[in-house]
């Protein structure tokens, strides 16, 4: 319909002699519609969407980027504008020619981490603008994390997964998030549904039609559930260490599996040595006297430091270089130096957004947790950090999002599933599996001999080039990566660490 053709019931419109002015009309029309856009987002959304807080730079090599820095303004309940204001960052590095092509949101890993961050990929930044926005429960004006739930994660009397340590670990949970709902603190508002939310409505606000999602790890299960949510926004989705519903929580046996494939390379490359990686392990396990220099050790959190140790190829091999000298030499240190990591560790989580967000996702009420858990006695490692979590899952009155986004249903974006083979918090093979004969538009990449965190992170010029080229293009590039193999030399060697630095241990445990 051509403007000149339209009619409105106001007199401004006629000119001085009371005939028809299409400039002014103009001029109301475009009025009209700027008012009708604020109106609708404003009722839908509550307050003022957007506001830009800061204009910022940053450098790459030689070139300048600006960044954009904005606060996101939403409701606790999207669907209650009485309910709390959430107040969220959003961050936009602006690429140097964006104009024709979509940009790139960034959803990070976690739970319980920010989701700001920023990138130094210049390609990429090329021709996409990077966008992040904030998770509610880890950025803005609620953040939901206690000290005294992390304390509960460093365990009662060195045994952190004794029933004492986790019913303890249970009921702090518990009376914080009844100090939350005294504050009005809705946490089951701060799931996975509603920050993809924000992030539409963050979206909207931004003017951007349809963009790209580059995620990592938690973030896998954002993007694939916003690609199920609104399918015509998504151009193209990467998943780098991709999570499948359902798989928020660690099996110890997956973990020993990947265990038994560092534990047969090894012996492949030392023929001769007859004390393999899982022999070490067990036999230090098995003689681990109950303190190194004075403190006292927990078997159970050092098999929790070693999982996560695991997530990085190099880490691996640093934590069994500590079990083989704990086991030829009776040389604790190491183990140790992880056990203490462990509790530095704890207490960086924010913890009621893990829980928030992976329980309304993953929650079965109909599994004994501890139980199921723990029924696997040959495992190397144990349950570890998976019982930590789950055995206190309880806690929290679970609401769980809807049944249509806890389980694996037929997506078509276009998809690039970045996997490693030793990945031990989101293995390859459930998502290969369980995930990929829903994804007809979907490719997976299984990279051999990297773990979760090498997947970004060990060949960064070749990670780049390839999420690059499947923004761009759509295509898949399965030559970037190469497979580097296993060394098991470690760069960081343990032991030495923590006698080198067995003073500032000392202090740190003076004063923890």
């Amino acid at each position: 319909m051509k403007l000149h053709s339209l009619t409105y019931p106001f007199p401004i419109l006629a000119g001085p002699s009371g005939s028809f002015n299409l400039k002014t009309a103009v001029l109301i029309y475009i009025l009209l519609n700027s008012l009708l856009f604020t109106y609708s987002t404003s009722a839908q959304n509550g307050s003022p969407l957007l506001k830009k807080v800061k204009t910022a730079t940053m450098h790459i090599g030689k070139q300048k980027y600006t960044i954009l820095k904005y606060e996101l303004t939403v409701h606790e309940d999207p669907d209650n504008a009485s309910s709390r204001t959430l107040t969220l960052p959003v961050q936009v590095i602006k690429g140097l020619h964006p104009a024709n092509s979509q940009p790139v949101f960034y959803l990070n890993g976690g739970p319980g981490a920010s989701n700001i961050l920023t990138t130094k990929n210049q390609q990429l930044l090329e021709t996409h603008d990077f966008v992040c926005v904030g998770y509610r429960g880890a950025d803005g004006n609620v953040i939901l994390k206690s000290k005294k739930v992390n304390n509960a994660l460093k365990g009662k009397n060195n045994q952190v997964l004794s029933n004492e340590s986790l019913d303890h670990f249970e009921q702090t949970l518990s009376e914080y998030i009844e100090s939350l709902h005294k504050k009005n603190i809705n946490i089951h508002h701060y799931n996975i549904l509603n920050v993809i939310e924000d992030i539409e409505t963050a979206r909207k606000a931004l003017g951007y039609t349809q963009i790209h999602l580059l995620s990592s790890s938690y973030g896998t299960r954002v993007a694939l559930l916003y690609s199920y949510k609104y399918p015509q926004i998504i151009k193209n989705a990467v998943l780098v260490g991709p999570n499948p519903p359902g798989y928020f929580i660690w099996w110890p046996w997956k973990t020993d599996e990947i265990v038994s494939i560092y534990d047969r390379t090894y012996a492949l490359q030392h023929p001769s040595d007859s004390l393999g990686i899982r022999s070490a392990m067990q036999l230090a396990f098995k003689n681990m006297p109950k303190k190194w220099r004075g403190f006292t050790l927990d078997a159970d959190k050092i098999k929790m430091a070693t999982f996560s140790l695991l997530y990085q190829k190099e880490l691996a091999f640093s934590a069994f270089d500590a079990y083989f000298r704990a086991a030829r030499k009776n040389d604790y240190s190491g183990l140790y130096l992880m056990q203490l990591a462990s509790d530095v560790f704890s207490g960086k989580i924010i913890i009621g957004d893990m829980c928030a967000k992976g329980l309304s996702a993953d929650f079965n009420p109909a599994i004994n947790y501890r139980d199921t858990l723990r029924a696997f006695p040959s495992a190397i490692l144990g349950p570890n950090n998976a019982l930590l979590l789950w055995g206190g899952a309880k806690a929290i009155p679970v609401q769980l999002i809807p049944e249509e986004y806890r389980k694996a249903k037929r997506c078509e974006t276009p998809m690039l599933i970045i996997s490693g083979d030793l990945d031990v918090s989101t293995p390859a093979d459930f998502t290969r599996d369980e995930l990929m004969p829903y994804l007809p538009n979907g490719r997976q990449l299984i990279l051999k001999n990297m773990s979760h965190s090498d997947l970004n992170n060990e060949q960064v010029e070749a990670y780049r080039l390839c999420i690059n080229q499947f923004f761009d293009s759509g295509t898949v590039n399965e030559t970037a990566f190469k497979d580097k193999g296993m060394s098991f030399k470690p760069k960081y060697k343990l032991p030495k660490l923590a006698k080198r630095f067995y003073p500032l241990i000392l202090i740190y445990k003076l004063f923890h």
